[in-house]
């Protein structure tokens, strides 16, 4: 056996070097499969490099080998799956479960035919508020009304801006003004 076969069977096929083999093997530049993918050049470079540590989170790591495998026509699950063993990351996700919330006590309350009186009573009281409100806005405002519209008396524009005739210097005019 040769010094290179020993090196290819004790090779260990990682996800950025699967990465790396199929995208040299399609002829295309990390800035060709970033354009395709719309993923910066530099976080390829970290997957190939299998420098998964440098993402924010491991979603964003396994979402980007998963695109990045579907652009380079690689089955998606066996790159993802073999993310997954080469990080340790698990396969299990827990899911949400969301109950229907029981009806509340107020909103039950609301319909109750036994509280209608107490419920008749406070919206009356408003609306006597309100009505007394205005009233007491009208009444003390000072004056009917008639007498502040006869006071008014509009101002005298006499000697407000006039057009300048045609045929004069308009700037002179203003100048002198």
């Amino acid at each position: 056996m040769t010094n290179e076969e020993t090196m290819e069977t004790s090779r260990v096929e990682t996800v950025g070097s699967m990465l790396r083999d199929a995208r040299l093997a399609l002829g295309l530049e990390v800035r060709d499969l970033a354009a395709l993918t719309k993923i910066q050049g530099a976080m390829i470079q970290f997957l190939e490099e299998d420098r998964f540590e440098e993402f924010p989170a491991e979603v964003f790591a396994r979402g980007f080998v998963r695109a990045c495998a579907r652009e380079l026509r690689l089955d998606e699950d066996e790159v993802v799956a073999l993310y997954r063993q080469q990080t340790g990351a698990t396969a299990q996700t827990t899911p949400i479960v969301v109950e229907a919330a029981a009806p509340t006590e107020t909103a039950t309350q609301w319909f109750d035919t036994s509280t209608f009186g107490v419920r008749a009573a406070y919206v009356g009281g408003m609306a006597l508020l309100i009505l007394g409100l205005a009233l007491s806005v009208l009444v003390f405002s000072g004056g009917n009304g008639a007498e502040t519209a006869a006071a008014y008396q509009p101002a005298d524009f006499s000697d407000a801006w006039q057009p300048v005739p045609a045929g004069t210097n308009d700037w002179q005019t203003y100048r002198e003004n």
